[in-house]
């Protein structure tokens, strides 16, 4: 547990770097003025999360247990989960990293695991369509195939409902106090919900069976120019 707290930081760190490092480039460029200011202060984790190793942090056992680490020792715990996913650890795939998340609605604690697939080998015979797709902001997807034919999902609504959040967020910061705090967690657990819902549906409008996608490499782009 201790190794992995300062690989969380570290990630936490090179995220925040990522973006002042953007936001250095729109400044003189011109397109902001705005100077990016996660890294005045130390960031504050707020959530209960917590990373785990297999094997190591944590084991599966019979009869649907799994033994989990923690501050005051080795703990067995029962747990549920989808058929489909429980099915595929029964069968030996490969289990990787997980992560705890504690979700404050439910006040249920979900254990994330992460697995490994062997998936059949891609033939180009079974190929029915390439696709392009480049992801951003105005428009949250672009899609296009060998036919030219192109799908545009408009990102107006998003932006709309989060400069909404963003504004509510200041005005609520700004009173401090407890309720204020109370209503704080709710916006944020709802503009969570909204953004994984809307990437949900256009996920679901742009999968289709046999189809082959490629997505941009935005650093090879970048060296590119």
């Amino acid at each position: 547990m201790a190794c992995n707290v300062p690989r969380q930081v570290g990630a936490t760190y090179k995220g925040l770097l990522t973006l002042l490092r953007q936001n250095q480039e729109a400044i003189k460029k011109g397109r902001t003025k705005k100077r990016f200011r996660g890294l005045d202060e130390a960031p504050k984790y707020i959530s209960r999360t917590c990373s785990l190793n297999y094997l190591r942090d944590f084991t599966f056992k019979l009869d649907k247990q799994v033994s989990i680490i923690s501050l005051k020792g080795r703990i067995t715990l029962n747990y549920s989960g989808y058929n489909k996913h429980l099915e595929l650890i029964k069968s030996g795939s490969k289990i990787g990293g997980a992560k705890i998340y504690y979700s404050k609605s439910s006040r249920i604690y979900y254990l994330l695991v992460s697995l490994e697939l062997d998936l059949p080998e891609l033939e180009a015979a079974n190929l029915k369509r390439v696709v392009g797709v480049d992801v951003g902001r105005r428009f949250l997807a672009v899609t296009t195939d060998v036919e030219n034919k192109a799908q545009f999902f408009s990102g107006k609504e998003t932006i709309h409902k989060a400069n909404r959040y963003q504004r509510a967020r200041k005005t609520l910061q700004r009173k401090g106090t407890r309720s204020a705090t109370r209503r704080l967690k709710l916006l944020a657990g709802r503009e969570r919900r909204f953004t994984a819902d809307v990437n949900h549906q256009i996920s679901n409008q742009i999968v289709t069976p046999h189809t082959l996608f490629g997505l941009e490499d935005l650093l090879a782009a970048k060296k590119e120019r």
